[in-house]
């Protein structure tokens, strides 16, 4: 390590990004009010969700990527699930998915990344902020990539709701499960 003129400490040779279970990774399990399996049709995954509070629809816009568009019932959050069969490395995913993101919202920013594992599963945590078509939102997804395929769980509120839906965004990302 090298210590920077401004104090803070850098490596010589960076170690590479781990997305194995580390002592600090969080472990998050399904809420128990999420009653509710929504399968994926052509990927083994499924969400759960609390039908009290959200509502689902299968996407039929051939435009957008989403098989599914779910809604809370007081409409204040959105969420996406973009499931395919092919597997491609966490970073490629990652990164993929930040550079589509850019395409519609020129000034995102990374608030935090983390990983997570969730129900079982080694998943990749974003949160993002950035301005998309007028309005200031702010996303917390999940990424994960496996045998199974690619599966991001894009989950997004205005920014000026984000404090008051964040837990229910959380509990909503946390129904994410691979099926058998």
């Amino acid at each position: 390590m090298v210590l920077s003129n401004d104090g803070t400490w850098k490596y010589l040779n960076a170690p590479q990004k781990s997305y194995e279970t580390r002592l600090d990774t969080p472990l998050l399990s399904k809420d128990k009010h999420a009653s509710f399996l929504v399968k994926g049709q052509n990927v083994k995954y499924g969400i759960w969700i609390d039908p009290k509070k959200w509502k689902f629809e299968l996407n039929t816009n051939e435009s957008n990527p989403s098989e599914y568009i779910f809604t809370s019932k007081d409409q204040n959050i959105m969420s996406l699930v973009v499931a395919e069969r092919i597997e491609v490395s966490t970073s490629l995913l990652v990164d993929a998915a930040i550079k589509h993101l850019r395409q519609v919202a020129e000034d995102v920013e990374i608030i935090r990344q983390e990983t997570r594992k969730v129900n079982g599963h080694i998943v990749t945590y974003l949160e993002l902020k950035g301005n998309v078509k007028g309005t200031k939102a702010i996303y917390n997804n999940y990424y994960y990539t496996g045998p199974t395929g690619t599966i991001q769980v894009i989950c997004f509120t205005s920014q000026n709701l984000y404090q008051e839906n964040k837990k229910e965004m959380e509990t909503f990302l946390n129904g994410f499960d691979l099926l058998n």
